[in-house]
Formats: structure tokens, sequence, C-alpha cells
């Protein structure tokens, strides 16, 4: 079988693209929120709110004209999406069929199961309170010993999580950040809540982890099994696995130029590939409005593209989330975002939004390349991008004080204010 050589530029648009990040956002409103989240796969959430949280800014590089608001509708009202997972993340509600039966055997370590022996009278309890009074979260229920977990403070709130984790429950809404959490059964059509064959979850699940990481390696391999599988196969029973999916031509075998392989991706993704490689914009692809070389995009800190090393592999670009550094060991900054430009990152800025005075502030500003700081085009986009930031989060006033040169700055500057 003959491998498909690509070069990194064509794999960067390639993996951007299916995330929806570049050439530009071509969703817009709750059924574009729905479109994002089914082409991403899944977005992962943080409550960490500086300037937008992390699930916030992923949806803002995606999403035309987005709003928190937007989400907890589509989350909380239409229920479009929901959120699972110990490493939690939003998914549309077309996949929890396959996802119910996942979440029977999604056990880290056996903990959850064991919480459930060790105190099985404590979850009826909490479970038909839930039945009985409707929505709960950890403070709605009286009692509860302490317990040494950051799921929860006690034994009641932990007993919650474990349900929800396990399907019992959903989480119905939020109370200042805390989850309530509802019947499952209770909350979703009936349509929805007959789960799927295990086998059949599982390369669900597979398939759907290759989509969101658009090509995998062997590390990647390994995350998408892990994903998958109650008991990966490893060795030769991966090898086969492997082998197999590859005559289903569930898997491509791909070769990227300058990179050391193997790789792999799907039939969809070897024919887009391909079409990039002549020049070609996938259907679907146009930008609703400005592309990312108009417009610059902050891209969230969780975002699959630039989380757990991929910036580096995808872009060459050393990125670390640093919110969990000691200030004295930070680089960059506590909530450095890098930016989107073209199919390229060209910089990074520290952030922060003030609620006192409804300011975005620039705090620190990095660029990749000397010469960016006199791209003036550059600059034009990197206003559009502040400015729709500032929107996203319900800003009044911009201070750019953190970028130089001054030239620049003062370009930016102007670009925002002319977005508005």
């Amino acid at each position: 079988m003959s491998t498909d050589s690509f070069s990194q530029t064509t794999v960067r648009q390639f993996v951007l693209g299916r995330q929806g990040l570049w050439p530009g956002r071509r969703w817009k409103g709750f059924e574009g929120l729905h479109a994002a989240v089914q082409e991403a796969g899944s977005i992962q959430v943080d409550p960490l709110n500086v300037v937008g949280r992390s699930h916030d800014l992923a949806f803002c590089g995606r999403v035309e004209d987005y709003r928190p608001s937007l989400l907890d509708d589509a989350l909380y009202g239409k229920r479009m999406l929901f959120e699972w997972g110990g490493n939690l993340r939003i998914r549309p509600i077309e996949e929890l069929p396959f996802l119910l039966p996942l979440m029977q055997v999604a056990d880290y370590k056996g903990q959850r199961e064991h919480f459930f022996q060790t105190h099985a009278a404590l979850v009826s309890r909490v479970l038909k309170a839930v039945e009985t009074r409707g929505p709960l979260g950890g403070r709605d229920l009286d009692g509860g010993a302490g317990v040494d977990s950051y799921r929860a403070r006690k034994d009641t709130g932990l007993a919650l999580y474990y349900l929800w984790h396990r399907g019992d429950l959903m989480i119905q809404s939020r109370r200042r950040g805390e989850r309530l959490y509802d019947l499952t059964s209770r909350l979703v059509p009936q349509r929805w809540l007959t789960p799927k064959p295990l086998e059949e979850a599982s390369e669900r699940m597979a398939t759907g982890v290759l989509r969101s990481l658009g090509m995998a390696d062997r590390t990647g391999l390994t995350r998408i099994l892990n994903s998958a599988y109650v008991k990966p196969p490893r060795g030769e029973a991966r090898k086969v696995w492997v082998q197999e999916r590859e005559k289903s031509g569930d898997l491509v075998p791909v070769e990227v130029e300058g990179w050391r392989g193997p790789f792999w991706t799907d039939t969809e993704g070897q024919r887009i590939l391909e079409a990039l490689a002549r020049g070609d914009l996938p259907r679907g692809w146009t930008p609703l409005s400005t592309s990312t070389k108009e417009e610059a995009t902050f891209l969230a800190p969780l975002d699959i593209v630039v989380a757990a090393g991929r910036a580096r592999q995808l872009f060459g670009f050393d990125y670390r989330w640093e919110v969990y550094v000691p200030a004295q060991k930070r680089r960059w900054g506590y909530y450095c975002l890098p930016m989107l430009y073209g199919d390229t990152l060209c910089g990074r800025a520290d952030l922060r939004y003030d609620s006192g005075d409804r300011t975005l502030r620039v705090l620190g500003w990095w660029f990749e390349s000397e010469y960016s700081g006199k791209d003036l085009r550059l600059a034009k986009a990197t206003g559009r991008g502040i400015a729709r930031l500032q929107g996203m989060i319900g800003g009044e006033s911009i201070s750019l004080a953190g970028i130089k040169p001054g030239r620049f700055r003062s370009v930016c500057m102007s670009s925002a204010r002319a977005t508005k």
C-alpha cells in the first residue's frame, strides 16, 4: 500500500480546519454551536475565568458572535449538548447512546465501584433524594462525612458525582458554578436513552477521537485506545488492531514531510488532505466573515490543537499553560494564550479581564518572529481579534499597555476601535 505524503503546512490547515478554526468561523447561533461541537468532537471545560473560561474561548474561535449565554441555553435549556467525563467535556446529545455503555465501565482504578460497595446505603439515599426533590447539588444534602477527594468535600457530594459519572444523573444546571444534578431520564428524551452495544460504542469513541485529533501518531493511537477501551490492546494485539483498521480503511497511513512517523488519519481525512494539497478549500469550510488572516484568534489554553504538546508538534511553538506554575518560574504569564494568524501561531499574549472597570487588559506580549512587530497587517488582525474577545466577555474598554512596539500597539488599538 502506497502512503501519501503531505507538507507540514497542509497538515496544519487540515488539523485546524477539522476543528473549525481555519480559515475562519463557519458557524453561527444555536445550530452553529451544535455543529461546532459535532465537528470538534468535544470541547474541554475549565471553570477558571481570567479572560473568559477555556471552553468559552474555544467556542469564540469557532462560532460567529458567540456569547457564554448561548452555551448555557444549549446545555441546560435546549439540551442540544451535555457534559460528561473525568476530563469534563461538552458533547453533542446524539452521542449519549454511545457513551452510556462506556459510562457504565469507565471507572478509574476501580475507585467508583469501591465507593459504591462501601457506601451502598448512602448512594441509594442520595439517588432517592434526587428522585423525590429534583435537581440537587452537594450543598443541598444534609450531613455527610468529609472525604479526601478533589471531586467533593463530603461523601454525599461524591455520591452525586459518581452517580453522574455512571450516567444515572446529568448536570441539570449550575448555581454560581456548582453543578446541580437531576435524573438523566428526566432531562433527556427517550430516543437518546437506549445504549448501544459496548463494542459499537468503543469503536465510535475511537473513530471520534481520531477525527478530533485529525491525525494521530503512535502516541495519538494510545490516546485513542485508552479513551475507547476498558482494556486497550497492547503488544501484538495492538499491531493486529491497527492492521485490521488499515485494511478496512478506518485508519489510513500518511507521511508528513520533515516529521518522524508513522501517522494515521481516516478516509475522509485523506480526501481533505489531498484537496488542501491541491490548494482547494473543502466544501463547507468558507468563513462566514473574516478569515484568520484578517482577524487573529486567541486560542483556548485547553484547545486540542495546542494542549498536551500539540502546539510544538503542529506549529513548532513552545506552549505551556502556566496557571499552575509558581510565579517565579513562569516564562510568559499566568493566563497566556497562543495567537493564531492565518495557519500559524504568531505569538502569545498574557490577558486579564478586570470586571470592576470592565477592561480587557494585555499584560504581556511576545512575538514568535522579530519581524512580526513590524507587520501592520498582523497589527490590524490582532486588533480585530481583541475586539472580538472584548465583545465575548462583555468588556467596555481595552488596555494594550503590554503590547510593544508602540507603532504596532497604535495600529492594533485603531483596528479594535474600528471593529466595534
